[in-house]
C-alpha cells in the first residue's frame, strides 16, 4: 500500500507503482555517484585509479573520521566531485580529505550512514522493523561497502543480483508469456539463479 502522510513528506519517500498492482516505497540515495566522479576528475588530471584500487585504499583509510551527506545538493552536478567535497567539509569545520584513500574512505561510510537513515525514515513511516537490507546492482559487488553498511545499519545485509533490472524485465515477460505462473515463482526463480553474499554486523573491521 502507498504511504501518503507528513511524515513520509517530512523524510522525502515517495511511492513508486510496480508490476501486478504492488507499491515500491522509494527514497533516492547518492550511490556510487561521488567516487565515480572524483574517479572522473583524478583520470582527467592524469592520476588514473580503477574501483578495486580505490576500494583498497579506502581499506588503508577506515580510521578518517570525516563524514559529509551524499545526498546534499552540492554534489548533485557532475565535475570537480573532490573539491565540491572539500568545500562542503571546509564550510562546516570538518577535516577535508586529501588523498584519494581518504576520499573513497569518506565517500563509503557516508553512504552506509546514508543507508541507515534511510532505513530509519521507512522504519518510523511504515512502522516496520527490517532485520535484512538487500543490495542490488553495482554496488552489491563492494564488500567493504556491504559491511561499513551492516555495520552503520545494524542489519544483515544480503547481495545481488548485480543485474537486477534485466532479471525483473525478463521475470515480467516470462510471467505474461505464461513461462512462469507468478511473481513469487519469478522471485524464487531468480533467487535460485545467483549466488548472494551476507554479510552481518561486526564490531570493527579487521583492517
Amino acid at each position: 500500500m502507498p504511504y501518503i502522510s507528513e511524515s513520509s513528506k517530512d523524510v522525502n519517500l515517495t511511492n513508486e507503482l510496480g508490476v501486478y498492482n504492488t507499491v515500491r516505497v522509494l527514497k533516492n540515495v547518492a550511490g556510487m555517484w561521488l567516487l565515480e566522479e572524483c574517479r572522473r576528475t583524478w583520470a582527467s588530471e592524469g592520476d588514473v585509479y580503477t574501483i578495486p584500487e580505490l576500494i583498497s585504499l579506502a581499506e588503508d583509510n577506515l580510521n578518517f573520521a570525516t563524514l559529509i551527506n551524499p545526498n546534499d545538493s552540492c554534489f548533485t552536478l557532475p565535475g570537480a566531485m573532490p573539491s565540491r567535497i572539500v568545500k562542503y567539509c571546509t564550510d562546516r569545520s570538518f577535516q577535508p580529505p586529501r588523498t584519494p584513500g581518504e576520499f573513497a574512505a569518506t565517500i563509503l561510510k557516508s553512504l552506509a550512514n546514508a543507508y541507515r537513515d534511510t532505513v530509519r525514515d521507512i522504519e518510523s513511516v511504515t512502522g516496520l522493523t527490517l532485520d535484512t537490507l538487500h543490495i542490488l546492482g553495482g554496488g552489491s559487488q563492494i564488500s567493504l561497502l556491504n559491511q561499513l553498511t551492516a555495520n552503520a545499519c545494524q542489519l544483515k545485509v544480503k547481495t545481488g543480483p548485480v543485474e537486477a533490472t534485466l532479471f525483473g524485465n525478463i521475470a515480467v515477460q516470462a510471467i505474461s508469456a505464461g513461462v512462469i505462473s507468478d511473481i513469487s515463482a519469478a522471485r524464487a526463480m531468480i533467487a535460485h539463479s545467483f549466488e548472494s553474499l551476507e554479510f552481518n554486523p561486526v564490531d570493527r573491521l579487521s583492517r
